[in-house]
């Protein structure tokens, strides 16, 4: 591969703001990650730019020509969550900051001060896509840590993800019943959640951490055969545990409990082809007799009890909880 050999110029955020305004500048192209910043650190990059320190390079690809407009989009690689704060500072959508004045809070001279700010900005010219996503896979892995999921999103965006997305828009059960905060909602642990749980169903059995979902991720990149299957599997399955009426703040929906509970019941339905009524009295019995055993310090319930407090993540957990779910399932 020839060398990538970028061009480095200094829009002001003026020259940005109104690119992005005429949709020239794309800040959030398909392979970035949601927008993450706290508003303190909104703040304390605002700031950066009010006292006139430099920040970091933006980097850019050319994206796509309009054919009516004949206007070249900009793609940012690196430096939406920069890019998000100044437009946002600008137009302003940000809640008010403790010491810092609003951009319409701002005297003439500051405001040009601010607008004509130099960025620098890297563009890398007209890559291929798959390099592109290489590109930011790169600067992220060294620069901010992405989590891994926000990697597998930019890298690869075929068929066993865009499945795991639609399986997330079938339901409103992780929001429903609190299993995720906003902040990991945001860092797409919901998104990774099903992911893990589609990689365990295709596995065949428990695994470790996440050490099998990149392989299953790759693997079902281009096709996904089961995609159908999962679909109905995954609706079956979560229509049935909205319907069963467990409290908001049952164990099952503590999120060791819960993956686990999912994947039983995904196999139990992918056999049986049903879901008996009564499981979830028998779900709701075990839990009642749970804290009664526990109380009682009765070793067969401590040892679920414990498996439920090591980590959604560690697979010797992972196969206590499973074995006592598939008795419940098949009592």
């Amino acid at each position: 591969m020839p060398q990538i050999v970028p061009s480095v110029s200094n829009p002001t955020i003026g020259n940005l703001y109104n690119d992005w305004q005429n949709g020239v500048l794309d800040i959030q192209p398909s392979f970035q990650r949601k927008f993450v910043w706290t508003h303190k650190h909104q703040e304390s990059f605002i700031e950066t730019i009010l006292h006139g320190y430099p920040f970091p390079e933006i980097y850019v690809a050319t994206g796509e020509t309009d054919k009516r407009s004949l206007r070249t989009k900009s793609l940012v690689i690196d430096g939406q969550q920069r890019l998000t704060t100044i437009f946002k500072y600008i137009k302003g959508e940000l809640k008010e900051f403790k010491n810092l004045p609003s951009f319409d809070a701002l005297n003439d001279d500051e405001v040009e001060n601010f607008t004509s700010y130099k960025v620098v900005v890297r563009d890398l010219g007209r890559i291929e896509e798959d390099v592109i996503k290489e590109i930011f896979r790169r600067i992220n892995l060294t620069s901010f840590n992405l989590e891994d999921i926000e990697i597998h999103n930019a890298i690869y965006d075929g068929e066993f993800i865009s499945t795991a997305k639609e399986l997330l828009g079938l339901t409103e059960i992780f929001k429903d019943y609190e299993i995720f905060s906003e902040t990991q909602v945001s860092r797409m642990a919901d998104l990774h959640f099903l992911l893990v749980i589609m990689s365990t169903f295709e596995h065949g059995n428990y695994f470790a951490n996440n050490s099998k979902v990149e392989d299953y991720v790759v693997k079902f990149n281009e096709d996904y055969p089961n995609k159908t299957l999962i679909k109905n599997i995954f609706s079956a399955v979560f229509v049935y545990i909205q319907s069963i009426n467990l409290e908001k703040d049952s164990i099952w929906f503590r999120k060791s409990n819960f993956f686990t509970l999912v994947v039983e019941l995904m196999n139990f339905y992918a056999e049986n082809h049903h879901l008996d009524k009564d499981i979830g009295e028998k779900l709701k019995e075990f839990e009642h007799d749970l804290w009664i055993g526990r109380q009682e310090k009765n070793e067969n319930y401590l040892k679920f009890y414990n498996a439920m407090f090591q980590g959604t993540n560690h697979r010797s957990s992972r196969i206590v909880r499973g074995e006592y779910i598939k008795k419940i399932l098949n009592g």
